[in-house]
């Protein structure tokens, strides 16, 4: 399955030789989340540039999730950025613990009838909750 979107890192071609396979993927020459944050001035992004880094994160994850696939090892060495640039796009790599999922179990999302009632950060739609399941959410804490 191939992914478009702005925050997930893109495979253009696949080449195999008789003992390697090479990836041509998107080039990130921004470097890792993880050593930008390293680079602030007391180790911290300020409130608005976490903010802007986490909700690119969020994007690429609400991308993934709507075609049921879980990347299952997130954390700051697996977003890489575009460019070197201080507002360049956040990319989201490292695919090989992903899984495919017809069922939510790792996708964070549960829905239940209304009538159980839910639990989280809930949304209607009609007479079913979205129930949010945050899960293991601890990379968060480290851009923030």
């Amino acid at each position: 399955m191939q992914m478009d979107h702005a925050n997930i890192i893109r495979l253009h071609e696949v080449y195999e030789s008789a003992n390697e396979l090479y990836l041509v993927m998107d080039c990130c020459a921004g470097g890792e989340l993880f050593d930008r944050i390293k680079e602030q001035p007391d180790g911290n992004y300020s409130e608005v540039d976490a903010a802007q880094v986490l909700r690119q994160a969020c994007e690429g994850l609400k991308y993934m999730h709507a075609h049921k696939i879980a990347h299952c090892d997130l954390k700051p060495d697996n977003f890489l950025f575009a460019s070197p640039d201080k507002n360049a796009a956040l990319k989201i790599i490292d695919f090989g613990k992903c899984d495919m999922r017809q069922r939510p179990k790792y996708l964070g999302i549960m829905e239940e009838e209304e009538e159980e009632g839910a639990e989280g950060a809930a949304a209607e739609e009609g007479n079913v909750t979205s129930v949010v399941n945050f899960g293991n959410c601890s990379w968060v804490g480290v851009i923030c």
